[in-house]
Parts: structure tokens; sequence; C-alpha cells
């Protein structure tokens, strides 16, 4: 059976569906999209044979029954193989309709495991995979005593939120209350959870890397490594990525090992995989681990980098059909975020198209920031990433050089 169901609850990230989209329309895999759109809103893409309708992207998490109703009776009338996904906070429900309809997919268990950030420290920890020392908190008082034993400086996060939302670093035993008052807060508006849940982790500095991986067909192919970087701390927004990351030789042997072992360990099997790790002093160090393929546009870095697409491996993937990785690029490609310090309501924001196009090898841009909205930095909200640009070149240098000038073509009013 040559069908398969990409879930796409909305149009969360440019980037990531036009990708989709265009993987849709030159594959010759049957490709259902299931998401908050309807095939009459969507003219322009005549290939995309046949639409599931949900018709709100809430239903993905929070109605599950009547999502299934709708599930159903599609798979009635025309049945599907395997179930895609693309996004972090449906990780756990791909594996659901996975065993529901027996169809190719990762466990329950390994969704679990890579979506609770808890839960997959131990199962790495205990196969003697390195990682931060943890403690899981729920209390002010076991708050304080994890610090006490993880020691300063350290770093408490939500366990199961996604992009470093909610992430803290902690320097000193100031205003801990306040600090552990206003991160449950923020985690319950993250996570739509009531839990009091919190990791509070060993902090390790060096820089930050993410692996690029798919499985299919039984077989882990790693296309690279991209090199992150985040705000200042004490919070960890990414700004930037570039791909592939300069790394020596050794290193890079290094990861992709540690990426071997912790695939198997948590037993992936199928689809993309993103693994987030620091290149510490006792060497690569594992944040997290993602059963899907890493967000903000980095799988179309990949694309523009190394000519890879791992959208299709992806849905090759879920057909348990063979990849083969075929190089066809040899250059970097990066992406910048643009941030504000400030907050407010957003009143004017626009790209200076006569400065930004003076630099080289601009590929995309896009707005976020939305006219009248509140900006709200973090540990408020993250409606401050107000637009980005990615840029490719032949040279990391270059590629990091012209990223580096694109903040100054943004152009914006707070007030």
């Amino acid at each position: 059976m040559n069908h398969i169901i990409a879930l796409l609850p909305y149009k969360h990230f440019e980037e990531t569906f036009i990708s989709i989209i265009n993987v849709i329309q030159k594959t010759k895999i049957d490709v259902t999209i299931a998401g908050n759109i309807k095939k009459e809103d969507i003219p322009q893409y005549p290939f995309i044979k046949d639409v599931i309708h949900i018709p709100s992207a809430d239903m993905f998490v929070q109605n599950e029954k009547e999502l299934y109703k709708i599930l159903d009776a599609f798979y009635a009338r025309k049945p599907f193989s395997a179930i895609i996904n693309f996004f972090e906070e449906y990780v756990e429900l791909a594996a659901k309709i996975t065993k529901r309809y027996g169809l190719n997919g990762n466990s329950e268990r390994t969704a679990k495991l890579t979506r609770d950030k808890y839960e997959m420290r131990k199962e790495l920890l205990k196969n003697n995979i390195r990682v931060p020392q943890f403690i899981k908190v729920n209390s002010y008082e076991s708050f304080l005593k994890a610090i006490d034993t993880v020691g300063l400086p350290c770093v408490a996060k939500p366990t199961d939120a996604m992009a470093s939302e909610g992430v803290l670093k902690i320097e000193s035993t100031k205003n801990l209350e306040s600090i552990y008052v206003n991160m449950i807060k923020t985690n319950k508006e993250i996570v739509k959870s009531d839990h009091n849940e919190l990791l509070v982790e060993e902090y390790i500095d060096g820089p930050e890397v993410s692996v690029e991986s798919v499985v299919s067909n039984g077989e882990l192919k790693i296309m690279g490594i991209t090199e992150k970087t985040t705000e200042e701390e004490p919070f960890f927004n990414e700004i930037m990525h570039i791909h592939p990351a300069p790394l020596e030789e050794k290193i890079e042997r290094e990861i992709y090992t540690m990426t071997e072992k912790a695939v198997k360990t948590l037993n992936i099997q199928f689809g993309g995989v993103h693994l987030e790790a620091r290149l510490s002093k006792k060497g690569p160090t594992i944040i997290e681990i993602a059963s899907r393929l890493g967000g903000d546009a980095i799988p179309s870095l990949v694309s523009l980098s190394k000519g890879y697409d791992p959208y299709h491996y992806v849905f090759r993937s879920g057909l348990n059909l063979p990849v083969a990785l075929n190089k066809t690029r040899d250059k970097y490609a990066g992406i910048r975020f643009i941030q504000t310090n400030q907050e407010g309501i957003l009143k004017e924001i626009f790209f200076d198209d006569n400065e930004l196009y003076k630099i080289p090898g601009i590929i995309s841009k896009r707005i976020f920031g939305r006219i009248g909205e509140f900006i709200a930095r973090p540990p408020k909200g993250r409606t401050n990433r107000l637009a980005y640009v990615t840029v490719a070149g032949r040279s990391y240098d270059k590629v990091r050089e012209n990223l580096l000038k694109i903040e100054n073509c943004l152009k914006f009013k707070i007030e």
C-alpha cells in the first residue's frame, strides 16, 4: 500500500509547509494531508488528491475521540500505511494512531521517551550515554534540594516543552522562590498542563550543535551536524543555525557514534531524528533527542547545503523504503532569526529590501511579527522573534558574516 498521511495541523512555519508541499508534488508516493485546511482552500496544489479536514488544531491533542471518528471514516474509504509527523507536539499522537491502525511507525514507548526529557535522560544514562546530571522536581522544596545537589550554575526546564521554551539558567540563590513560581506558571501556559514538574540539570558549557538524521528500513542515515547559536544567557532561544557545522573530523566521528547509540537505545525505527548536544570539555553531551526532523527550517538548510531531501526521506521511511544519501551540493546554509529586546505593541515592521539584497546569498525571508501583537520577551513569552532570513554560500565564514548583517535590514516600531 503506497499511501501515507502527513499531519499538517497548521501552517505553523511556512518554510516547513512549502517544503512538504514541494515533496508531495514530485514524489510518486500517494500523500494525503490531514490538517485544518480543506481541498477547496488549496486550488494551487491540484497534485494533492485528498485532504482530511481536521476542523481545529486542538483536536489533534485534546479531542482524540472526534479525531479518530474522522480518521476511521477516511481509512474505511482509503486505507493508509503510515502517519507522517513533523511537529514535536504530535509525536505521541502519531504513535497512538500508528498503533490503532497497525501501521509503520515508532512505538508509543519510543514516542514517550523522546517527548519526556526526564524519561529520556534515564534511558540514556542507563546505557552509559553522556547526559547532564539531572533531577526531576515537583515542589519548591525539591527544587531547592536539586539545585543544592546539582550545584550552580544549573539549568531548569519543563520536562515536555520544546524550542527552548521555559528554559532558564540559574546562577545564584537569589529570588529562587519567585523563579520557581514563575517557571511553574510559564510551564503550564506552554504545555497546557496542570503538572508542577520541572527538570533541574547540570549546566553544560560549550558550543551547541544538532545532528540531523532519518531512520528508514532499519537503517540510520546521518545527514550532518548543524551549528546552533543561542541568545545571551540566562535564556536559550535559538537565533542562528548554520549547516554543516565546521567541526574537526575526530569530534564529528564521536558525535556520530553517540547518535547511533542513542537512537538504538530509544528504539527509534522510523522517521526523522533531531539530536541536540553540547560540546563540553568531557566530550559531546546529549541535551535531548526528538523523533522528528529538526524545526526552524533546519531540513531546508540541509537541502541547500548538501542537496539532500529530508522530508522525502521521511515519506520513504513511512513506507519502510531504503534511503540513499546522494550529496549533490557542497555549500553552507544558515538561518538568522531577528529578535528584539523591546516589549510592547508592534506598530510597524518591514524589511528594507534595498539593503537586504545587497547581502550575497539571500534565499528566503519571512516576517513573524503581526501588527497590533504584544511582543513579549522570555520568560513572559517568545513573540520577540520577529523575522528570519536564510542565506547560502560556498564559505562558512561568509555565510556567517552575511547572516550577522541581516539584523539591520529589518525595520520595526514597538510602543
